[in-house]
């Protein structure tokens, strides 16, 4: 099981991130806003 801040810090080490927002407390399902330059001009489904 995974913990909101392990995701966080796993998306962070992974990306170039403007800002990152994970939620979830059931070490199961998680919510997140992911901002980086990576994804711009990409299609959401490539996001």
């Amino acid at each position: 099981m995974f913990e909101a801040s392990e995701i966080k810090r796993l998306i962070e080490q992974g990306l170039p991130c403007e800002f990152v927002f994970i939620e979830g407390d059931d070490g199961v399902h998680f919510r997140g806003i992911v901002v980086s330059a990576t994804f711009e001009g990409k299609m959401k489904v490539r996001q």
